[in-house]
């Protein structure tokens, strides 16, 4: 569409441009027609002050259209690339939020893993040593970032579908949701029956926890195709 136009904005510009050129001297015939030709070189020296004058006159009026065009268009150029770029920007800072909690699920999957283990040794146990304590401190503590990272997954499609094409109500997306649902339950319930009973009433199921990191994995991978 772009080279349509521009396609016909030359080509008025240089009809008009012809125009211009031989239309003082199409009038200057109509009005001398019957005229013979002149010999006298002051007559050719008035023919062309008569040429000059008529056509640098209409000239420079195209001049400023064509300046006015240009301007126009190198200005709606500018604010398409400053759309276009502001978008980028937007969909970057979508993608960091969401791309920084990978590591940090990696890391939190990893030390809930040795924490229970810990616990697991050690809970039946009439004494209970200092590294008991620490790794029951820590699974309760840090149980808040799963319900922080479910709640981010489930609000992310409000704050930021609109900057992506990727589809937030397929079945694919829905089901990561789903999932982390589960998973951020599975947490809290084992930070509870920790804290409140002492026990170990609940386990982790490893399965869900392996497919929530694949599925939020290819969400993170599905987004950033999307940069460029």
């Amino acid at each position: 569409m772009k080279s349509i136009n521009s396609y016909f904005f030359t080509t008025i510009l240089i009809s008009i441009s012809v125009i211009i050129c031989i239309l003082p001297v199409l009038f200057l015939i109509y009005m001398l027609g019957d005229q013979n030709i002149s010999y006298d070189l002051n007559d050719w020296a008035d023919f062309g002050s008569y040429i000059g004058g008529t056509t640098n006159t209409l000239i420079s009026i195209l001049s400023l259209i064509t300046l006015a065009y240009l301007t126009y268009i190198v200005g709606k150029q500018s604010s398409i690339e400053n759309k276009n770029v502001n978008l980028l920007m937007r969909k970057l800072d979508a993608f960091d939020a969401l791309a920084a909690y990978m590591p940090r699920f990696n890391v939190f999957a990893h030390e809930f893993s040795r924490n229970s283990r810990i616990l697991a040794k050690e809970i039946d146990s009439s004494i209970k040593s200092a590294e008991y304590f620490n790794a029951k401190s820590n699974i309760i503590k840090n149980v808040s970032f799963m319900f922080e990272l479910n709640y981010f997954l489930y609000s992310y499609k409000t704050r930021y579908s609109h900057l992506f094409s990727y589809d937030f109500d397929s079945k694919e997306h829905l089901d990561l949701i789903g999932v982390s649902e589960k998973v951020n339950q599975y947490f809290n319930d084992f930070a509870c029956n920790i804290e409140i009973d002492g026990q170990i009433k609940s386990g982790v199921n490893l399965n869900e926890i392996e497919e929530f990191a694949l599925r939020l994995k290819k969400l993170i991978i599905s987004l950033k195709s999307e940069l460029k």
